[in-house]
């Protein structure tokens, strides 16, 4: 019986309704104790008839339950004793408790269509993309084998103009040779010494010769060859000294004193045959080192002018014809050839 004095006590305050993080247990290892499950808690269809609707948030009971449930998942799934293949499990396990309360607010029907699957093992899923990967290497290195052009085919798409428009001549196998260059094939440094300044014709003829593929064709030769029309002062004997090479060396020699531009333009380009000539300095000018008089190889020809090779230290490689007309002082020539080869004057 309630007394007139004592006034009557409200019940305590509701505490507002939060968001629980629940934690549903998975399935567990082997080998470890398995977590405790929580009751259904849900009503049944039947039983919820005329009732309102539940509430959105769960109420604070459902917290406490659902911090009882962390407490032991927490005390499982230790992140110092959790297993690299368990990550994933763990992961998926907290997103599933996140949910846990809006399954039950909302029904049995939104949670069913808000369950996942089961997620796939990591390790699984890691071998199966580094297979297909392996794969997709493969097939790429097969393509690009395959559309590789064959090194066969350059040669066999350019062999037959190689063939047809590439002729080796020996005006184009003419070696130049620096007269005072040591190293060109002088039998010792005494005849380096008394003969490089003078040798000229010596190494115009050596170059021919090794053109022609002449073994004992060497600059060092050529000078004993032509001692003594060859003097330290130069060629005293220049008819003399080009006779005894041929001689010496199995060659036939054509010297002649009347032949033209025209017919060395001729030799040089048709045959291919190096010709050697004279030239003067006679008026002072650029080449005046050639006033003595200097042997070089005319090795080629076109419309305006020869092409040479010089063995003195101006390396000459052209004259246009006018500064060879200027510079030959006589219409000489030094043609040497091969026995075996088959040569006419033009």
């Amino acid at each position: 019986m309630q007394r007139d004095d004592e006034v009557p006590r409200r019940p305590p305050p509701r505490k507002p309704n939060t968001l629980s993080l629940p934690s549903i247990p998975s399935v567990p290892a082997p080998g470890r104790p398995a977590r405790p499950r929580r009751p259904d808690v849900s009503l049944p269809p039947e039983a919820s008839a005329g009732r309102r609707a539940p509430d959105l948030w769960p109420s604070p009971d459902a917290w406490e339950e659902d911090a009882r449930y962390l407490q032991a998942d927490a005390a499982l799934d230790d992140p110092y004793t959790v297993e690299t293949r368990d990550l994933v499990a763990v992961s998926s396990r907290s997103l599933i408790a996140a949910t846990s309360a809006h399954q039950r607010a909302l029904g049995p029907l939104t949670a069913r269509h808000l369950s996942t699957p089961p997620p796939r093992p990591l390790r699984r899923t890691l071998l199966l993309q580094g297979l297909m990967a392996l794969v997709v290497v493969v097939l790429l290195l097969a393509s690009v084998r395959n559309s590789a052009t064959p090194v066969a085919a350059y040669a066999s798409a350019f062999q037959g103009n190689a063939a047809a428009h590439t002729v080796v001549k020996i005006v184009d196998l003419v070696p130049i040779q620096t007269q005072i260059d040591p190293t060109i094939g002088y039998d010792s440094p005494t005849q380096y010494k008394q003969y490089s300044d003078a040798s000229c014709g010596a190494a115009s003829t050596s170059s021919v010769l090794l053109a022609w593929n002449d073994p004992k064709g060497r600059i060092g030769q050529v000078i004993d060859d032509m001692i003594p029309h060859l003097q330290t002062i130069g060629m005293v004997d220049p008819v003399g000294g080009f006779m005894a090479v041929a001689q010496k060396h199995n060659f036939n020699v054509v010297i002649t004193e009347n032949i033209t531009v025209a017919q060395i333009a001729k030799i040089v380009t048709d045959p291919g045959i190096p010709v050697v000539v004279g030239i003067r300095d006679n008026n002072g000018g650029y080449y005046s080192y050639f006033a003595p008089g200097h042997f070089l190889v005319i090795v080629g020809a076109d419309a305006n002018g020869f092409k040479v090779v010089d063995n003195s230290t101006y390396f000459v490689h052209y004259f246009p014809t006018a500064t060879f007309l200027q510079l030959w002082d006589h219409p000489r020539a030094v043609i040497y050839y091969p026995k075996t080869f088959a040569f006419h004057m033009p």
